[in-house]
């Protein structure tokens, strides 16, 4: 088996004229006019990267101290091109950024060199905190700074959150870049090909650097900093014919603009979902999957690990976890039974989220498990389907409770200060009647398909807490006090039976003249309008029966 430091470094292999003209060749190709060469400039420069570091101090370097400087300038090549408008320009150039990443590793850890990396800029050998951090200094190497796969994977994360949205990004450099969302793409494609390069060499995940903190450091490009980046809204409402003009626009650096796009949290989410797919879970052995499911559900419940502690992750964070936690259970099937003691409590907990993101994600992961271990399918569903019975409970007590409160009168604001609003407490039980109701929608369009079937008498009791939400739009102290809690009830129970509506129509024979006298009275009460509903509230519960017909069309016509 070949050592790292002899496949993917081979110093003093060309001239340096040879170097020199390789560099010239490469900035001729970027500013050709046709996809097809710079394509091939791509390619050759992948091919060429283990060549790109000298075996002595080169003259080529002004500085004449790094045997490093002919990569630094051809990484900064590939940084440019990252957004170019041809897609498969764009991914040659990012496997070329990843393959230099790579030399650039092998080059430091090349035991035949130590004595060339002690003249080398200070900074390298520092502690855990300059590690950790990029410098900020003008004069700044990339080669110099990766030495390692995880100071790249840090330094390729705080790009991809540094480069901006889709409408703050400018341009990267390149005569063809485009900006945007393609320069987020563009880190993102090369986190991927330097994960799947390393899973092909000797140490795939590296020396001193485990699969929990490569997660964390993965997880960081959704992190809190690009958080704060998410929490400012767009200054005006703008349209798709827009978009791209204010895009061209925006002025300063690629760092510089403040507009926001509303895709911009959706966009990394996907890019970094890729990233632990494609360029660490989907190339890895089943006992390295069993490892990162075992740490995604460490890192969701708020495990520590040896050089961070992670007491909680955001909103983003968990969705992106939760993805590929559904991706992993259903791969490793059987494998993953021992992770189940410590994912299903938190799912359960997880499932009550405010954020409609994550508890869709834990119920995608709930049908994911009973798609694996089909005997847990009904113990999942009868804990929400009594889960939902005590929130519907509590709801309707907390409105119960709230109409019982002698009314305050509203006191005269000077200065046209706005009044705070007082805090819903009834939140939390909608979000968990929301949460548990997909689970059930989900587990009864799937439990048919399984070994056991679904029993008549789980079909019957998710069926009754159907009903009950639906009639919530009824309930006069409910609607009074609480008519989107109303509203939120009857869409939940709406979703159930569009989920029972998947199941074989010979077992929805007895709840059809119930599905029906429901849409029958849903009808009824839109045309009349709700005795405490607003238009607005009425079209909602229209909107959800009118989806429960549809799937009964589809599926029981």
């Amino acid at each position: 088996q070949l050592d790292r430091s002899t496949t993917m470094i081979l110093p003093g292999a060309i001239e340096d004229r040879a170097l020199q003209e390789s560099l010239k060749l490469l900035k001729q190709a970027t500013a050709d006019k046709f996809p097809e060469v710079r394509q091939a400039a791509a390619r050759f420069c992948a091919t060429m990267s283990p060549m790109f570091v000298t075996s002595r101090i080169s003259s080529l370097d002004p500085s004449g101290i790094s045997t490093g400087f002919i990569l630094d300038e051809v990484i900064a090549i590939c940084t440019k091109n990252l957004d170019d408008e041809s897609m498969a320009a764009a991914v040659g150039w990012a496997e070329s950024f990843a393959r230099c990443l790579t030399t650039s590793i092998a080059r430091a850890n090349d035991k035949q060199s130590d004595s060339t990396r002690k003249s080398d800029s200070d900074g390298a050998n520092g502690n855990d905190e300059s590690i950790r951090r990029i410098s900020s200094s003008k004069i700044f190497s990339v080669v110099s700074t990766c030495k390692s796969l995880e100071t790249s994977v840090c330094y390729l994360v705080e790009q991809f959150v540094k480069a901006g949205g889709e409408l703050s990004a400018s341009r990267m450099g390149g005569q063809f870049s485009m900006g945007g969302r393609a320069a987020r793409i563009g880190f993102s494609m090369v986190l991927v090909k330097l994960l799947s390069i390393h899973s092909l060499l000797p140490d795939a995940i590296g020396f001193d650097y485990t699969i929990k903190q490569l997660l964390v450091d993965i997880l960081g490009m959704v992190g809190p900093n690009l958080e704060k980046q998410l929490v400012s809204k767009l200054p005006m409402k703008l349209t798709t014919s827009s978009t791209s003009s204010l895009a061209s626009q925006t002025k300063g650096s690629i760092f510089g603009s403040k507009i926001k796009s509303s895709a911009d949290g959706e966009l990394a989410r996907l890019a970094t979902a890729r990233v632990l797919r494609e360029g660490l879970s989907e190339i890895s052995s089943e006992s390295t999957q069993l490892s990162i499911l075992n740490g995604l559900i460490t890192l969701c419940i708020g495990g520590a690990i040896e050089s961070e502690n992670v007491k909680s992750l955001n909103s983003q964070q968990i969705q992106v976890c939760l993805v590929e936690i559904s991706h992993l259970v259903t791969t490793l099937g059987e494998v993953a039974g021992s992770s189940l003691e410590d994912l299903i409590p938190f799912l359960m907990n997880v499932i009550q989220n405010p954020d409609h993101g994550v508890r869709h994600e834990t119920a995608v992961v709930c049908a994911a498990i009973a798609a694996s271990f089909p005997g847990h399918a009904k113990e999942l569903l009868n804990s929400s389907i009594a889960q939902i019975q005590v929130q519907h409970a509590e709801l309707v007590t907390q409105a119960t409770i709230d109409e019982s409160k002698p009314s305050v009168p509203k006191k005269k604001l000077r200065f046209q200060r706005k009044e705070d609003q007082p805090i819903d407490k009834s939140l939390h039980f909608q979000y968990a009647i929301h949460g548990h109701a997909l689970v059930i929608s989900m587990l009864l369009r799937d439990l048919p398909r399984l070994s056991g079937g679904l029993p008549a008498d789980l079909l019957s009791m998710a069926m009754s807490v159907g009903e009950i939400l639906i009639t919530c739009q009824y309930i006069d102290i409910l609607t009074k006090i609480n008519s989107i809690g109303a509203c939120t009830c009857v869409r939940a129970g709406y979703g159930i039976i569009c989920g029972a509506l998947t199941v074989d129509p010979e077992a929805m024979t007895l709840h059809i003249p119930l599905i029906f006298s429901l849409w029958q009275r849903a009808g009824k009460s839109a045309e009349e309008g709700g005795k405490n509903f607003q238009s607005d509230h009425d079209i909602i519960c229209l909107d959800a029966a009118m989806s429960s017909i549809v799937a009964f069309l589809e599926h029981c016509s």
